[in-house]
This record gives structure tokens, C-alpha cells and sequence, in this order.
């Protein structure tokens, strides 16, 4: 037998079982959701509260276990036995659940019922979420890829549709024909026979494998590390839309069996056949559905689901009264069954779509402990909160009926449901599309990752590089003014037009020149952030610990009242002036030679003048990115930083004044042009000094935003020449002691140093809903950087700089 056999052997093997165990498994949990609760009203009484507390208890039981045995199956590397041996057992204590309906010959102790009910109930949900939950669904997991994706989503979203209209509707006819206890036995029985065939036929993923990380009881701890969970914002969204609709969901489907027979008239077969039909036209849905999750638009699905879910439970509660038990194919049940397909259509959406959407982002080794946390949001919260809002919403607006009246003449009541929880249902389902909002958000930046990652590694296996590096003129957009060619280049060979940038007012444009002079730093900086505009001069006192600043921002000033070159590398001018505020600074770029000259007046009265000129050397190379994100198309980094520009000429502030030096003291170049995300940190380092054996060092740090995946920042220029260096990080916690040691190392520690702080710049332009936090930290840097021939560059104490900058703006 050859591979290709095999391999569609084993396809058609895993959609039976798919099919089969699946369907077994929703067969049974219809049977609890459906006629457990219809059966303590007819056995026992019109009690809510018996119901509610069957459902929260048996919940919990099922999260537990799903937590239990996902340990269990990720620490053995198996599905297979949690399958066949919970299914089995499942099947025995659905049998035994039936059984207690012959307590009632015994005792009418409606509490000691209830305490029967509820134990058996709770047993029952503990082995068949063993067998379901945390063996089913993480085999499931294990088979998803990019391929069946679709295919396997409407499978799960199908069975629970196909479970109820089979169990609805054959249920209803058993049950008027042969009783609970025989429905419940045959319903047993089938289950407990899927788990004995799944013994011989099913088969684990050859991709699963044990994942031991310590003792059991450890592993079983991780699952509540919330901490790692909640930094998973995806899955966290997926699963707070999750709890939100199906508490809603919880609030009428516990009690909508009751609501048809007890209150509507219907007997259980005809209300199974109603729900049944209405579901098998709804199934109908999954069809568009599973098209759209293929072509990446689980978003919008989601959102259609919640919209149909809302309008159908709202149509329900208007037509509740309108309807025929006595006829049930006739006209006036048309419009009950027409609610039923509209709710039924977006509740299968929503499994369609969240079921896969949620599984996709478990960690790898983790499935079936990540199967638990998703129990506690589609199972858990919503069947506690579910039912417990729904019994106060029967207590007050359900019809009030006796149900006993005990020797000494009290009255026991029951209540039986109506359209009012159709309503409350609606309206906690509407609170679903806040976090839906933010979820599609999520979900669009992690699929533009995904095309980044993919166009990235396709184009950087075709070179066979490891950074995508440009030399010859390069478009930053397409035609359609989409952001194109991430990489780096060691010269402007991006061609930056800014009439394709599709957000012009988004865009951000700045020019900022730093320049060293022993203990003196100088910053000029022309600029805008889109709806302001920043222009300054400051003086940095490293010694003194003090920044002295001139500065003007003028709101709602931004890329049209600013003309700012598209190419650092040719020659260009950018003058700006402003009597008012005192301001006129001249930026000249001509040749090789940098001039900025003007004065500024602070609000003190102090004039800052500065006349330098910053010559790049002949053939200097430098840095260059043009840097994607992931959260539009759209949106880009342009960037161009060049230093070990000589500097020549004076600066002065008031009576502090100096003369720039060429021989010792370097100017750097910050050239930036983007639309970015409203909310990004980045930590950015600088080096422009000499290194001890003489040598010209301008040293490039930074990460933080935008997808690196076609190339990094980091770069080390000495006498001119650019050595491309790989990702890094820093090593320690800065946000917690700014003037600690920043530790710096690489992925593939080849940079080994440590920057010891003298002086922390912080600026903090905070105006709530915008802000621009900045601590500029300026040190010495230690250490070594390996080159990729084996080189070794020592730093001996060379004067530098190193940001965490936190903006929204």
C-alpha cells in the first residue's frame, strides 16, 4: 500500500470517527441540556431551582474534568483511552440517571430527589467530559490545520445542531411512547457502544506527544496560570464572546423544552419536531459559513451570528402567544418555527465559528489543558450565570402554578417559563459585540502576520538570505497603496511616495539630529505627529543631570502645514518660522554637508542658537528599514538613521556657549516617516563615538514594533562599513529602575553588553487619550559584539544612549 493510500485511508478513518463520536457525544449532552430538565418536571414538580442547580453543579464537574484528564491526555501523548473508557462509562451513568425516576415510588422528599438527580447528573457529566471534552475535542485539535480548518469547524458546529434535532425530535417520540427510563437506557447504551468501537478504529494524531513538564499535579497548576492565558488576547476575546452569548444562550435553552410542553401545549414529540425542523433548515447556514471561515472572515461570521441570534430571540418573545399544539402542522405554528430556524442559524454560526477559531490558538503540548479553559467559558460561566439568572427572571415572570398542597395546607408552587426569557437573553447577547469589536481587531493582525510571515519566508528562501536586503530603488507602496518591500538597505534606496500614502492623516514626519559634545548633548527635532506639530531645541546636561528645552507643539497642525522631504539622502531644506512664538530654524542638506542653524525662545525667556554643520564622510553607510505592521496594510515605517557625522560650529544658551569639535565630537541623523498604530512601545539604542583602538563606531539598537520577520534595526557601522547584526532583547525588567543596568543580549548571543547609566531624559507629554512617555536613558556601554566572520568588537565605556518610548498618539 502506498503513502498516498494510506493517507486517504486514514482521512476517511478520522471523518467517520469525526462523525460518529462526535454526533454519540451531542446525542448525549442534548439528552441532558434537553430532557433532564423536562424529566424533573415531570417526575418530580414544575422546579427551577432543581434545574438550575443541576445544571451549575454538573458544570462544574464537567470543568474539572475537562482540566483533569486534558492533563492527563497531553502527559501520556494519547486521546485514544480518555475517548473509549469515558464514553463507555458515559454511557453506564446515563442509563443510572434514568434510574432514579423509580425513586419516586419510594419518596416524594422533593429535596432528597433533587439530591439523587443532581449527584447522578454530576457523575454523568464527569466521565462524559473525560471522554468528550478532554479526549474528543483535543483529538479534534490535534487534526486541525490550515486545510480542514473549514471542514472540521462545520463538523463541530453541525453535530451539536444534528444532536438536538435528533435528540428533540427522536427523544420526543420515544419518551411519549416508552417513558424517560427507556429513552434514557437506549440513549446510554449507544454512547457506551461509540466508546467500544472507538477501542478498535480510532487512532491518536501521529503528530501528538507526551508533554510531561513536571510532576502531574505542576502541570495540572499551569492551566491556571492566568497570567500566561490572559496574554494570549486573541483566545481571551474568543472566549469572553463565548461566555457572554452563551449565558445568554443558557438563560432560555435550559428551560425552552418546558416552555414549549408546560406552557405552549405541545407534547414532548411535538416540540422536539418543531426544533428538530427548524434546526435541520438552520444547518443550511453552515454552508456560506464555512466559506467565509475559509477565505479569513470568522469576524464577520460571528458578528451575523450574534445579529440573528438577537433579532430571533426578540421575534420569539413578540410571538410567543401565537401558536396551534393542537394542529402542529398548521399555519399558525409557522411563525414559532420560523424564530426557531433564525435562533437555531445563529447559534450554529457561533459554534461554527468560535469552536475552531478558539482551538487554532492553543499552544502546541497544551491542547487538551487549553480544552479545560475553554470549558470554563463556553461550559462553565455560562451554565452557572445562565441558570442562575434565569430562575429569578421564572420566579417573576413565569406563570405560577401548585404543585402540592402539604397536610397542614401550605401550597408548593412551581413556575413554569415564558417569552421573558427570550428577551433578557437578547439583551445580555447584544453586550457580545463589545468584545467582538476588539477580537476582530486581534484576528486581523494576526492573519496580516500570517501574509508577512509567509511573503517574507517564501521571498528570503528564494534568495536564500536570512534579512531581505535592498541596493537598487525600491517602491515602499503598490499601485493600490498597499505597504510593500519590508527590509533593509545601508543606503536610501526606498523610493518613498508620499501621494500613495493611503492614511495622509495619519501620517508621521519627523527630522531629529542629536550631537554629542562631552558632557553636552544637543537635540533639534522638526516634526509632526499628523495632528501637531513639534518643533525644539534641547541642551542635556549628562553631568549636571538637566535638560533645558525650547519648544513649540501647535495642535491640529500636522502634515499638510509641513513640507518635509521624501529623501534624506539628497539635497533638501525645510525652514520653519514663527515670529509669535520666537521660533526660526533652518534644516539645509547639500551634498554631503548637514547645516542646521536658527535661535528659539523658551517660555522663560532663555534663547537657544545653534549654527552646526554635520558632514557625512564619503561612502559612510547607514541604517535604513522599512518595517510593516501587522495591523493594516496600510500602515508602515520608514526609517533612515545615519551617524559619525562630524560636527563643526557653536551652540549657545544664553551665556552657556561651545564650539563643536570634528575631530571628536558626531552628529546623528533620526529620519522617520510612518502611519502607525494608535499604540506602540519601542526601545531604541544608540552608539557615536570611537571605539579605543581608533576606529569610527555608530552602533543601532532597537525592537519593539512592527513585524520583524524581514529584518531587524540592528546594526553596527565602524569607519563607515555596516556589519548586520541579529534580534535582541534586553535582558532585565528597565521599567522597574531606569537607571539599573540595561543588559543587552541577542538571540544568537553574539551581543553580549551591558550600558551603565548616567542620566535618565524623561519626557512625558500626557494628554490622556494621546500620550508620548520617553525615558531617553544615556551610559556608557560594556561588552562585545561577535561579527558574523568571527570578530570580536569590545566596548569600553563608549558614550551612548538607550529609549523605552510608550505612545498612544
Amino acid at each position: 500500500m502506498n503513502n498516498k493510500t494510506k493517507s486517504r485511508r486514514l482521512r476517511f478513518r478520522n471523518i467517520l470517527l469525526l462523525w460518529l463520536v462526535g454526533l454519540a457525544g451531542q446525542l448525549c449532552w442534548n439528552l441532558e441540556n434537553q430532557w433532564f430538565n423536562t424529566f424533573v418536571y415531570a417526575e418530580v414538580g414544575p422546579f427551577p431551582q432543581i434545574v438550575n442547580a443541576m445544571v451549575a453543579v454538573s458544570a462544574i464537574a464537567t470543568t474539572f474534568a475537562t482540566f483533569f484528564f486534558g492533563t492527563l491526555s497531553d502527559r501520556a501523548g494519547k486521546r485514544k483511552p480518555f475517548i473509549s473508557i469515558g464514553y463507555i462509562i458515559w454511557g453506564i451513568f446515563t442509563i443510572a440517571f434514568g434510574l432514579t425516576g423509580l425513586l419516586t415510588k419510594f419518596t416524594m422528599n422533593i429535596w432528597a430527589l433533587a439530591t439523587v438527580i443532581v449527584l447522578a447528573d454530576t457523575v454523568m457529566s464527569f466521565f462524559g467530559s473525560m471522554g468528550n471534552d478532554a479526549g474528543f475535542n483535543a483529538w479534534t485539535a490535534d487534526l486541525i490545520s490550515d486545510d480542514n480548518k473549514g471542514a472540521i469547524g462545520t463538523a463541530l458546529a453541525v453535530q451539536p445542531v444534528i444532536g438536538t434535532i435528533i435528540g428533540t425530535v427522536l427523544g420526543g417520540i420515544l419518551i411519549e411512547a416508552f417513558g424517560y427510563i427507556a429513552f434514557f437506557s437506549m440513549m446510554g447504551g449507544f454512547v457506551s457502544l461509540i466508546g467500544v468501537l472507538s477501542l478498535f478504529l480510532l487512532k491518536d494524531s501521529p503528530k501528538l506527544e507526551p508533554s510531561k513538564r513536571g510532576s502531574f499535579w505542576r502541570q495540572f497548576a499551569e492551566a491556571f496560570n492566568f497570567k500566561y492565558f490572559f496574554s494570549q488576547k486573541e483566545l481571551v476575546l474568543v472566549n469572553v464572546v463565548a461566555a457572554i452569548y452563551f449565558i445568554g444562550f443558557n438563560v432560555y435553552f435550559v428551560h425552552i423544552g418546558n416552555l414549549f410542553i408546560s406552557n405552549y401545549g405541545f407534547n414532548a414529540g411535538d416540540a422536539g419536531i418543531i426544533q428538530g425542523i427548524g434546526l435541520i433548515i438552520a444547518i443550511l447556514f453552515t454552508i456560506p459559513g464555512s466559506r467565509l471561515i475559509n477565505r479569513g472572515k470568522s469576524p464577520r461570521v460571528a458578528l451575523i451570528s450574534i445579529l440573528m441570534t438577537i433579532v430571533g430571540l426578540i421575534y420569539l418573545g413578540l410571538i410567543g402567544g401565537y401558536h396551534d399544539p393542537a394542529n402542529l402542522f398548521g399555519a399558525k405554528n409557522l411563525p414559532l418555527l420560523l424564530g426557531v430556524i433564525v435562533v437555531g442559524a445563529g447559534y450554529i454560526l457561533i459554534m461554527q465559528t468560535l469552536g475552531v477559531w478558539s482551538k487554532v490558538l492553543y499552544p502546541v503540548g497544551s491542547k487538551g489543558q487549553f480544552e479545560g479553559l475553554r470549558i470554563i467559558f463556553f461550559v462553565l460561566i455560562p451554565m452557572v450565570l445562565g441558570s442562575s439568572i434565569s430562575q429569578p427572571i421564572i420566579r417573576h415572570f413565569g406563570i405560577e402554578t401548585v404543585v402540592e398542597v402539604l397536610e397542614d395546607g401550605t401550597k408548593v408552587m412551581g413556575y413554569i417559563p415564558t417569552e421573558a426569557l427570550f428577551y433578557f437573553a437578547s439583551i445580555i447577547m447584544v453586550l457580545a459585540l463589545i468584545p467582538l469589536i476588539f477580537l476582530r481587531k486581534e484576528y486581523y493582525k494576526r492573519m496580516r502576520n500570517t501574509k508577512i510571515s509567509e511573503a517574507v519566508s517564501a521571498a528570503k528562501e528564494e534568495l536564500g538570505v536570512d534579512e531581505l536586503y535592498y541596493t537598487t530603488p525600491t517602491p515602499v507602496f503598490d499601485k493600490q497603496k498597499r505597504h510593500i518591500n519590508f527590509g533593509y538597505a545601508t543606503d536610501m534606496s526606498f523610493v518613498f511616495d508620499k501621494k500613495l500614502v493611503k492614511k495622509p492623516l495619519r501620517l508621521k514626519e519627523w527630522d531629529f539630529y542629536q550631537i554629542q559634545h562631552g558632557r553636552y548633548v544637543v537635540q533639534l527635532t522638526l516634526g509632526h505627529i499628523a495632528y501637531a506639530q513639534n518643533i525644539a531645541i534641547n541642551l542635556i546636561d549628562l553631568e549636571g543631570e538637566e535638560t533645558y528645552s525650547a519648544s513649540v507643539v501647535k495642535l491640529f497642525k500636522g502634515a499638510k502645514s509641513m513640507t518635509m522631504p521624501t529623501d534624506p539622502s539628497v539635497d533638501n531644506e525645510i525652514h520653519y518660522t514663527d515670529t509669535k512664538k520666537k521660533v526660526d530654524l533652518h534644516y539645509v542638506t547639500k551634498g554631503r554637508i548637514r547645516h542646521l542653524y536658527g535661535s528659539m525662545v523658551n517660555e522663560k525667556g532663555v534663547t537657544f542658537k545653534v549654527d552646526v554643520k554635520l558632514e557625512r564622510l564619503e561612502n559612510h553607510d547607514a541604517m535604513v528599514i522599512n518595517t510593516p505592521f501587522e495591523d493594516s496594510l496600510y500602515h508602515f515605517y520608514l526609517n533612515y538613521k545615519i551617524g559619525n557625522l562630524r560636527a563643526s560650529g557653536t551652540f549657545s544658551m544664553d551665556d552657556l556657549a561651545f564650539t563643536f569639535d570634528p575631530k571628536v565630537d558626531f552628529g546623528l541623523l533620526d529620519w522617520g516617516r510612518g502611519v502607525w498604530p494608535f499604540h506602540e512601545v519601542w526601545y531604541w539604542g544608540q552608539v557615536n563615538d570611537y571605539l579605543a583602538d581608533g576606529r569610527m563606531i555608530n552602533l543601532n539598537l532597537g525592537y519593539g514594533f512592527g513585524n520583524l520577520e524581514a529584518a531587524s534595526e540592528n546594526m553596527m557601522i565602524i569607519d563607515g562599513k555596516a556589519y548586520k547584526l541579529g534580534r535582541l532583547y534586553i535582558e532585565n525588567d528597565v521599567t522597574l529602575d531606569y537607571m539599573a543596568d540595561w543588559i543587552i543580549k541577542s538571540d544568537d548571543g553574539k551581543i553580549d553588553l551591558v550600558m551603565k547609566t548616567i542620566y535618565d531624559r524623561y519626557s512625558d507629554n500626557d494628554f490622556k487619550v494621546i500620550f508620548m512617555k520617553c525615558h531617553q536613558v544615556y551610559g556608557r556601554y560594556y561588552g562585545t559584539i561577535t561579527l558574523d566572520d568571527g570578530t570580536v568588537v569590545e566596548l569600553t565605556g563608549q558614550q551612548g544612549f538607550f529609549e523605552r518610548s510608550h505612545n498612544k498618539w
